[in-house]
């Protein structure tokens, strides 16, 4: 945008002879202008000030013009004396009009973007998610298309199912999230109870369900587990801004806390990289059988966990449900349920690069049912 209207209507026009031509009549003809009206006189000043910006400077500066153009009597002779500047004083006009027209359609797009922006707020609300987190899921992934500077960007999470509710319930009342450490499922409250041995001093700690990734997608492409894995800090750090501007206090905790699911297959034979490799599962039920979804986990140093046959077996396949959100090149949000062919697409992808990586299949790991709850 030019410092003048009327550099900006040299801009729309091909000729651009209109700044020249006004700015030569406008010195040719400057006693005449000083003689006019008072409201004209403001008006021809304001056209030719340097532009604000905004709406409200476009708006004044339509009215403005129009005021010039519309003058009577002896006005409209001072004008003539300019020689054209009563026609090219029209066409700034109507260049400004134009302007307003593209503002207007502007606004109403960023209305449309706004309400799409809150009904995708309320259905990761109504999929389990609390307020803030569905807020910084949201503002996360704009800085996920700007960081790879991509058209659109989506991030989809496992389904909370029947526990959804429970589940935002128990965030909102400031229970932290089950880190992958824990291990044992939630019950039906959304609450998995883990006990820690340390040195003798037994806590128990109520954990209700962390955010589970399902895929994370930059145009269409599905990020790998070492990229994910760069995401995870910025997206608990967007979630946790988004706590403060609601109004929370104090610290809420990560809600994420591992890559996404489809990506599992990649950690095979690395080690566990984070709190749970100096934690061993000291007795209780095999979790397979368990029904008291109790165990005690007990500090060792020693323990150094990898992802073999054995751990990937325990975690098995995602699942056939999950919730997306989706950022469009305009920047348009919108919440859905990915496809259940889509899903199982993902996951027989991720089963093809397993392959190509160890000459396995993911059915030759024991205790894995990679594609559960999907159609047989």
């Amino acid at each position: 945008m030019g410092e003048t209207l009327q550099e900006d209507a040299a801009s729309d026009l091909k000729d651009g002879g209109l700044v020249n031509d006004v700015k030569a009549k406008y010195e040719e003809g400057l006693g005449s202008l000083l003689s006019m009206p008072s409201a004209v006189a403001e008006s021809w000043e304001l056209l030719n000030s340097p532009s604000q910006g905004g709406s409200l400077d476009y708006l004044r500066r339509i009215e403005a013009a129009e005021t010039v153009a519309s003058a009577p009597g002896r006005v409209r002779s001072a004008v003539s004396k300019i020689g054209g500047y009563y026609r090219n004083l029209r066409t700034v006009s109507g260049f400004m009009a134009r302007r307003v027209e593209g503002l207007q359609r502007g606004i109403q797009a960023r209305v449309r973007n706004a309400q799409a922006r809150r009904a995708t707020h309320d259905y990761l609300v109504m999929e389990g998610l609390t307020s803030w987190e569905a807020e910084g899921l949201i503002n996360f992934q704009a800085q996920l298309k700007a960081k790879y500077g991509a058209e659109s960007v989506e991030l989809a999470v496992r389904s909370f199912g029947d526990k959804a509710a429970a589940r935002r319930g128990n965030r909102e009342k400031g229970m932290g999230t089950k880190p992958g450490w824990a291990g044992d499922k939630t019950g039906a409250d959304a609450i998995s109870r883990v006990q820690i041995n340390h040195g003798g001093n037994k806590t128990t700690r109520q954990l209700t369900g962390d955010i589970d990734l399902y895929y994370i997608k930059v145009d269409g492409r599905t990020l790998g587990e070492s990229e994910v894995a760069a995401l995870k800090i910025p997206i608990n750090q967007a979630i946790g801004a988004a706590y403060k501007r609601q109004g929370g206090t104090g610290l809420i905790g990560s809600s994420v806390h591992h890559g996404a699911h489809v990506n599992l297959l990649e950690m095979h034979g690395s080690t566990v990289n984070n709190y749970g490799a100096s934690l061993g599962k000291s007795f209780g039920p095999n979790r397979r059988g368990d029904t008291t979804n109790k165990h005690v986990k007990e500090m060792n140093p020693n323990y150094a966990a990898k992802w073999d046959d054995h751990k990937l077996g325990i975690i098995s396949g995602p699942g056939a449900e999950a919730f997306a959100v989706r950022t469009e090149s305009s920047g348009r949000v919108r919440g859905f349920e990915p496809a259940t062919s889509m899903l199982s697409q993902e996951l027989d992808e991720s089963n093809h690069r397993f392959w190509l990586k160890t000459g396995r299949t993911v059915d030759s790991i024991e205790g894995m049912d990679w594609k559960k709850g999907f159609p047989r």
